[in-house]
């Protein structure tokens, strides 16, 4: 989403501290999701949804971060 986009898509956010953007979240949970890999078999088992989901959607968030998926870029 980038460090400004948050505030176009909501103008009434004034104070950019609070703004969720991309660094922010990075730094909030790319470590608590490489703990919540499985040692034994790479899969990642948070929440209610089975392994395959979570490890897949948790491989896209690591990709974002180089820009690799071309569904992601413009």
């Amino acid at each position: 989403m980038g460090s400004d986009r948050y505030g176009e898509m909501f103008p009434g956010q004034k104070d950019r501290d609070r703004w969720l953007g991309w660094e922010r979240f990075k730094i909030a949970h790319f470590q608590q999701l490489l703990a919540a890999q499985d040692r034994t078999s790479g899969a990642r088992t948070q929440g209610d949804v089975g392994p395959v989901f979570v490890t897949g959607v948790n491989l896209c968030l690591f990709q974002l971060d180089e820009g690799i998926p071309p569904i992601y870029q413009r």
